[in-house]
């Protein structure tokens, strides 16, 4: 069975975080290719998964488009969206999510 390794502080009132690699979408190359490695928060109340400006400025990444993103610390924002892969890492091995939706986080 695959376990997810991760970091959790209760103190911190952060939540549980784990490590995942991002790259642009479609990235066949990885050795030509910027991979970012960052921690990532699991909130299984979200409905969609957002990335920093920093990922997308260290990425290169372009918006494919726009869309509202609400949340309960501020009203409906129009977002950046980007299309990216994201690498969970696994024990032994690994979840490749291939060409995810992403919004940038405001």
């Amino acid at each position: 069975m695959s376990c997810i390794n991760g970091k959790f502080n209760p103190d911190d009132d952060i939540g549980p975080l784990i490590d995942v690699r991002v790259t642009p979408a479609e990235v066949i190359d990885l050795a030509t290719h910027p991979v970012i490695s960052e921690s990532a928060l699991i909130d299984t109340g979200a409905t969609s998964t957002c990335i920093s400006k920093k990922v997308v400025k260290s990425l290169g990444l372009r918006p494919t488009g726009m869309r509202n993103m609400g949340s309960t610390t501020h009203s409906s924002t129009p977002v950046n969206v980007y299309l990216v892969d994201l690498y969970i890492p696994f024990e032994t091995s690994g979840h490749h999510i291939q060409s995810i939706q992403v919004m940038e986080f405001v």
